[in-house]
């Protein structure tokens, strides 16, 4: 399984994604993990330019995917980003 179909099961879980939902967002996902795979593999690219290049692909994947979502989804999304990690909370 590739890591556009893992993307887009785990996705589908936690949205609820319809058929259509994920005929639109599947080739989005296999086209960034295509373009990610092939700025990785650039010897020429320091790795901040791969840090760069491989987040303005991720920003504009993201961008395409989220035109897909319903207004609820969405605010689900939205919901889920106000959430910090429990990685990146500071304990008292």
């Amino acid at each position: 399984v590739s890591e556009a179909s893992r993307e887009l099961a785990v996705m589908t879980t936690k949205l609820n994604l319809s058929p259509s939902q994920q005929n639109k967002i599947r080739p989005i996902l296999v086209s960034e993990f295509a373009k990610r795979k092939s700025i990785e593999d650039n010897t020429t690219l320091s790795d901040k330019q791969k840090h760069d290049e491989i987040g303005a692909v991720h920003r504009a994947a993201c961008q395409q995917i989220k035109a897909v979502f319903t207004p609820a989804q969405q605010a689900q999304i939205d919901e889920g980003m106000k959430h910090p990690s429990p990685t990146s909370s500071t304990s008292k």
